[in-house]
């Protein structure tokens, strides 16, 4: 992998601003893609495993760094 290669992380947090469900995505496009299936489906309803309320979504922007 070469520098400067990037993942987008989107995290879904309830109320309490706990994480309920979290993705990892190279490409930016499928991570605004299911950010805002997220922010506009999703909310208010029970998440998986963890049955919390899922309050709101966002987007962060990380650096790759391979183990080896």
């Amino acid at each position: 992998m070469g520098a400067g290669v990037k993942r987008y992380v989107v995290i879904g947090f309830d109320i309490r601003e706990h994480i309920v469900i979290g993705k990892v995505f190279e490409d930016i496009e499928e991570a605004n893609e299911y950010l805002q299936y997220l922010n506009n489906e999703m909310i208010g309803k029970v998440i998986e495993e963890e049955h919390r309320l899922l309050e709101y979504a966002e987007m962060h922007e990380m650096d790759y760094v391979p183990l080896k």
